[in-house]
């Protein structure tokens, strides 16, 4: 008699590159997604904000919702229900419990008023439909944690993917204005409509974030005595080509869309695609993440093969050494 059996080890960021090929098994219209996806964060912003719950459930949320169809197939008709699972298990993990009752019925409430165009938030959800819908959030509770192979890691916040926190924490230790950090915060919620929350540590990113943030005041002010704290790179062991990863990559999310973006709502300078095509320039060259060459992309099994759900023992570990002595 045959068992079949998996181990994979974790691997908490992916590149672009690699992030193609996964979607390539789970995801047959990009377009589509992206619209989704943008439509989802909105959604679960609300939820959130209904819930009181804080920013890093918020971010927890939208990174498990996107590590999901990193490796499961996107349905648009159950992407809402995949968000409020992705809440209930940030909540739960960011310590910031909530009763499922609580999640689902606010879910429902939202979602019965944006269809039918109501104003009324307090009508009554049905008992039958309450309970239908939290048993089909709980079923894939644990397919979210197989997708990010019960990595604990990522809640740590040097090397996790807080992005709220760790731009407080960067803000005070570099001094930095409080309008920069201000302005900082919309930009950490606007980058959650990217992908780069499945590439780098929100560390780095919120760094990131608070150097452009400053740049900018810098470039309004250029003609006043505004101060910019040096941000050294090399004082938080950031890497020069992961930084320049996210400084491009969200420069070119504000030239591209600048109007789909909170950042085009903040008052407090003048702000349009202008400034952030004015940053680039000043950059210079594009740089980031070296690319992968086909034949190495073709070699790695863990973006190429389809992950088997069926298969009845499924083991995660964060270090290899543990499937080479399996192996041995």
């Amino acid at each position: 008699m045959s068992f079949e059996s998996q181990i994979i080890k974790s691997r908490p960021f992916f590149n672009k590159q690699q992030i193609r090929r996964l979607q390539k098994h789970t995801i047959n219209n990009k377009l589509n997604y992206e619209v989704n996806k943008t439509q989802i964060l909105n959604k679960v912003n609300k939820i959130c904000y209904e819930l009181k719950f804080p920013r890093c459930t918020l971010e927890t949320s939208i990174y498990f919702y996107q590590r999901y169809y990193l490796f499961n197939k996107f349905e648009s008709e159950y992407c809402f229900i995949v968000g409020v699972s992705c809440i209930l298990l940030s909540s739960k993990q960011m310590e910031t419990v909530k009763k499922i009752n609580e999640i689902c019925s606010v879910a429902l409430k939202l979602r019965n008023t944006e269809a039918e165009n109501m104003s009324n938030q307090n009508a009554k959800i049905n008992p039958e439909v309450l309970e239908n819908f939290k048993k089909r959030v709980i079923q894939i509770e644990q397919r979210i944690l197989e997708s990010c192979c019960f990595d604990y890691r990522i809640y740590y916040l040097n090397h996790g993917i807080n992005l709220s926190e760790s731009l407080i924490l960067i803000g005070k230790d570099l001094k930095v204005d409080k309008e920069v950090c201000k302005l900082g915060w919309i930009i950490c919620y606007d980058v959650l409509n990217t992908e780069l929350i499945l590439i780098l540590p929100g560390f780095l990113i919120s760094f990131v974030i608070l150097k452009i943030s400053s740049e900018i005041f810098q470039l309004h002010y250029k003609e006043s005595n505004y101060e910019s704290p040096f941000f050294d790179t090399d004082k938080y062991s950031i890497r020069k080509d992961f930084s320049d990863e996210a400084y491009f990559t969200i420069l070119n999310m504000y030239i591209n869309k600048f109007d789909s973006f909170e950042i085009k709502n903040y008052n407090k300078i003048s702000l349009s695609i202008e400034t952030f095509m004015k940053l680039k320039e000043v950059a210079g060259e594009e740089s980031g993440i070296s690319m992968l060459s086909e034949d190495q992309l073709d070699l790695d099994s863990y973006i190429n093969e389809i992950r088997d759900f069926n298969i009845k023992e499924r083991r995660y570990v964060l270090d290899s050494t543990i499937i080479e002595n399996e192996i041995k």
